[in-house]
Order: C-alpha cells, then sequence, then structure tokens
C-alpha cells in the first residue's frame, strides 16, 4: 500500500514534468548546463510536493507529520533524478519507459 501511495505521488510529479516538458526541453537546448539542471530540479521538486499533498488532502491526509514525509519523499525521488543526464531527464517528460524506470529507482531508495 505504501509503494502504491509513493508511486501515485511520483507519477503524478511525472505527468506534471509531461506537461512542462516543452519549456524544459527549450532550457535545455537554448541554455543548457546549470541553467537548465536548476530549472530542473526546481520544477521537479514543486511539481513532486503539490501532487503529493494533492493526493494527501484528497484522500483526507493533513499534519506536519504527513508533510514531513512528503518533503522526505520528494527530496529523495528529487536525488534519484539529479545524477541522470540531461538527455535522459528530457525523456523522462516523453517516455513511459523512462518513467517507469525512474519510479522503480524511486520506490526502492524511497521508503
Amino acid at each position: 500500500m505504501r509503494g502504491l501511495k509513493i508511486a501515485a505521488i511520483i507519477a503524478g510529479a511525472i505527468v506534471i514534468l509531461v506537461i512542462g516538458g516543452v519549456v524544459i526541453y527549450r532550457i535545455a537546448v537554448e541554455e543548457g548546463g546549470p541553467a537548465f539542471e536548476k530549472a530542473f530540479n526546481d520544477s521537479f521538486l514543486e511539481n513532486c510536493l503539490t501532487s503529493a499533498r494533492q493526493a494527501a488532502a484528497s484522500s483526507g491526509k493533513s499534519g506536519p507529520e504527513i508533510d514531513a514525509t512528503i518533503q522526505r519523499r520528494c527530496t529523495c525521488a528529487l536525488e534519484v533524478v539529479k545524477p541522470l543526464p540531461v538527455s535522459d531527464k528530457v525523456l523522462l517528460g516523453r517516455s513511459e519507459e523512462k518513467q517507469r524506470e525512474v519510479l522503480a529507482e524511486v520506490q526502492k531508495r524511497c521508503q
């Protein structure tokens, strides 16, 4: 059950990244380097937190303990995607296969 909740949270963040994929791709192509990395990391964490908080609220869960858990898991998920090369980060918003790979790693590391 816990793994399914994490999967839903991270899947939500990934779906939101798909929506912002064009913007992120433009940053990667036009600016690349540190600007892309910062934009990607900030966007990923913000989207993960937003998605997780919405999922928790819709299931009637709230409070400091839930928020701390969400923060910890989203930060962990970011640590999973941070070392990915730019090409994989761009693929993350477009490739279900890459999303499954990342999600499996997040589930393994972010319990």
